[in-house]
């Protein structure tokens, strides 16, 4: 009876839909640049644990310019959902070093898996990373 009890609760914790991507409500300071060109903007990255997100991992993170959503940690990208990939987020703080699931960037649709749900959407995310990054269809403009 244990064992089947400890195969329940892990197979749980691995299946079902993951709510990674989905907006999450951590406050953020605006990017900014001093600079006229807008790919000049240094976009921060923020990453924050807190039990009042509605994730299920309680992580959320903001990054490349992107408004907050639901994360996981991760070791590589084979433990993020599709168009996630497992990445550092900050080098700072307490959770610097730590690799958590964030949007994919992508120069083609096919690149974010199902094309049905997710699209390459273009964007300015950093004078050194490619043109697009995966995102659901619908909430932004596609290369």
């Amino acid at each position: 009876m244990r064992r089947l009890s400890i195969f329940f609760v892990l197979t749980l914790g691995c299946g079902g839909d993951s709510d990674v991507g989905k907006s999450c409500p951590m406050s953020v300071p605006a990017a900014t640049s001093e600079q006229p060109e807008a790919s000049s903007i240094d976009f921060p990255t923020y990453v924050e644990i807190n039990t009042e997100f509605p994730c299920a991992s309680m992580v959320c993170v903001a990054a490349t310019g992107r408004s907050p959503y639901c994360s996981l940690e991760c070791r590589s990208d084979d433990g993020c959902p599709q168009s996630f990939e497992c990445r550092v987020v900050t080098e700072t703080g307490p959770l610097a070093g730590k690799r958590y699931c964030v949007w994919r960037y992508c120069q083609v649709q096919l690149e974010c898996g199902d094309v049905k749900k997710y699209d390459c959407l273009a964007g300015d995310f950093g004078p050194s990373a490619p043109p697009g990054m995966c995102g659901p269809i619908g909430s932004g403009s596609t290369l």
